[in-house]
C-alpha cells in the first residue's frame, strides 16, 4: 500500500525532483507526493520567514480522487522546478478535503 521513497537528509533538491519525476507517472497517492514536499521544505530549501505556509488537511481520503489532486502537484512541482515559487489553492466539494501549499525555494 504504502511505498518506501529513499531519500535521506543528504539527499539534494535535483535527486528529489528526479523521483518525483518517475513516480507522477504511476499510481502514487497524494500524501505521498506532500510527503516529498514536506522533505523539500525540511532540508533548508524552504524560506520560513517569508510567511509561507504549508497546510494540508487529512490527505488519506484524497487517494480516491487522484486526478485532481495529482494534477494540483503536478502543477505545483512544475512552478517549484522553473520559477522556485509555489501558490497552489485547491477547493474539493463538499465533504472533499481542501488543501493549500505555499511555499518559496530559496536559491543557493
Amino acid at each position: 500500500m504504502s511505498r518506501q521513497i529513499p531519500i535521506s537528509k543528504q539527499t539534494s533538491y535535483q535527486s528529489i525532483m528526479h523521483v518525483i519525476q518517475q513516480l507522477h507517472y504511476s499510481k502514487i497517492e497524494a500524501h505521498v507526493m506532500m510527503y516529498l514536499i514536506y522533505l523539500i521544505m525540511s532540508q533548508g530549501q524552504y524560506d520560513q520567514q517569508a510567511h509561507d505556509y504549508f497546510t494540508f488537511f487529512n490527505p488519506q481520503p484524497l487517494a480516491k480522487h487522484d486526478q485532481v489532486s495529482l494534477h494540483t502537484v503536478k502543477v505545483a512541482f512544475k512552478e517549484l522546478l522553473g520559477h522556485g515559487d509555489i501558490r497552489v489553492n485547491s477547493r474539493q466539494h463538499a465533504k472533499d478535503q481542501v488543501f493549500l501549499v505555499r511555499f518559496k525555494v530559496v536559491k543557493n
